[in-house]
């Protein structure tokens, strides 16, 4: 009988230190026109990994420019009634744009689109037809309502430069809420981080040298953080020359 009881309290002492240990959940995707890849740990990771991957998914579908979905009907009819996440991620773009004096432009994607960064097919556009496009680029004409948005003739959006730092706040809050212990996002140039690393140490985000691309200018030690960083050296194409 003692020797049962023996067994029984190791077992249950094994069965506790087996739990102690947090989970940890790997994945890794395209979307967004890059390569992401996402760790989770502690909480129920798998069910915190699901829902990142479904977060993902949708706004890689309503946000992208040259798909069926909101982003892009919006930008081929003009007007549209559209999902409660895109007037989100639309106001907090349009907020940014005021808090920048319009140094950040979400309307600026038919200029984007004439030098041929979306296509690949790069070219450098005249002076008259710079000229010409940037006279319809202009956030504040943009109108949103609580559920639908109306664009100007000829005016499009692109919300390229906000999506993976929306994007990033999301996952952060989904960790948070599923009671994650830690978890790193890597969104491709937007990092997020959360809680500590495994070993109780901050994380160390590491930060591209932009004129030796095989080096690292420095690191960044952080928690509960989005690192956003971005360069001429990820997407650019050459002239005679001249980059």
């Amino acid at each position: 009988m003692k020797k049962l009881l023996c067994v029984i309290i190791l077992f249950a002492i094994v069965i506790s230190l087996c739990s102690c240990t947090p989970r940890e959940v790997q994945t890794s995707l395209d979307a967004m026109d890059t390569f992401m890849k996402f760790t989770i740990r502690g909480g129920q990771p798998e069910w915190a990994m699901k829902s990142v991957e479904n977060e993902v998914k949708t706004l890689d579908r309503i946000l992208s420019v040259t798909e069926t979905g909101d982003i892009g009907l919006l930008n081929e009819y003009g007007q549209g009634n559209l999902s409660k996440e895109t007037i989100e991620i639309l106001n907090r773009s349009l907020d940014l744009c005021a808090e920048l004096d319009g140094a950040l432009d979400i309307t600026v994607y038919p200029l984007v689109r004439e030098w041929g960064f979306i296509s690949g097919e790069y070219k450098i556009p005249s002076k008259e037809k710079i000229k010409k496009l940037l006279s319809k680029v202009d956030y504040r004409n943009v109108k949103v309502t609580q559920t639908s948005v109306l664009l100007p003739e000829n005016t499009e959006i692109d919300l390229g430069a906000v999506a993976k730092g929306f994007l990033a706040d999301k996952c952060m809050e989904i960790v948070e809420s599923e009671g994650s212990q830690s978890a790193i996002f890597n969104l491709g140039g937007t990092i997020a981080v959360y809680g500590d690393k495994p070993d109780g140490s901050l994380w160390k985000v590491a930060i591209t040298d932009p004129d030796n691309t095989a080096e690292y200018f420095g690191f960044l030690s952080c928690k509960d953080a989005v690192v956003a960083t971005s360069g001429g050296y990820e997407r650019y194409f050459e002239k005679n020359g001249k980059r």
